[in-house]
């Protein structure tokens, strides 16, 4: 089933909801920049950062399993049409795999992102890494049309160094970057500058 984690709900089309930026003033915009851009870009930080925090409270709840670091858990993160996002329950796999649900096709729900652990058994494989098993996955439910290549991200929490690792699907990048709360993660207020 899915799961609201008590994160509030999130309105990003009509930016009503607690969590949603409020559209600009008039006059508000510095020159240059089109607000219109501006404002998409601050409703889809707001959508990264929902998510970003809702990938580091799964990964605290797949390091309170005493065998975590032997046995996949994960989640899925969805969007519903109204903007709401919601979880997944937490799923327990095996040594070296967890099945994670992805939304039937024509439903409601948008996958926007996985969170699930690497054990010791994917060392050899990469304990940080996007492995193929983790990029077919997001390949496929891209090309079912439950996910939007430009939203969707996948969240691998190291047992080696218990780190939570985020990939964005967009671009292919299967290059580990520090996830949300780490010092090195991107900034992403610099990322709504549209000045010419």
């Amino acid at each position: 089933g899915v799961q609201d984690l008590g994160g509030g709900n999130f309105y990003p089309d009509n930016n009503q909801g607690p969590d949603g930026p409020s559209a600009p003033e008039p006059g508000d915009d510095d020159e240059g920049e089109d607000p219109l851009e501006k404002q998409k870009c601050l409703i889809e930080q707001a959508l990264e950062k929902k998510r970003d925090d809702l990938a580091k409270e799964i990964a605290n709840q797949i390091k309170t399993k005493s065998d975590w670091e032997r046995v996949e858990y994960g989640a899925s993160i969805f969007q519903r049409q109204n903007g709401e996002i919601v979880v997944s329950a937490l799923f327990r796999g095996d040594c070296e795999s967890v099945g994670l649900p992805v939304p039937a096709s024509g439903s409601s729900l948008r996958l926007i992102g996985t969170v699930h652990n690497h054990t010791r058994c994917t060392s050899e494989r990469g304990n940080r890494s996007y492995i193929d098993g983790d990029y077919f996955a997001d390949r496929d439910a891209v090309n079912s049309g439950v996910a939007n290549e430009n939203e969707l991200s996948s969240y691998i929490l190291s047992s080696d160094d218990g780190t939570l690792y985020e990939f964005d699907y967009e671009d292919g990048e299967t290059t580990a970057r520090p996830g949300p709360g780490s010092p090195q993660a991107k900034d992403a207020e610099s990322q709504c500058n549209t000045s010419t």
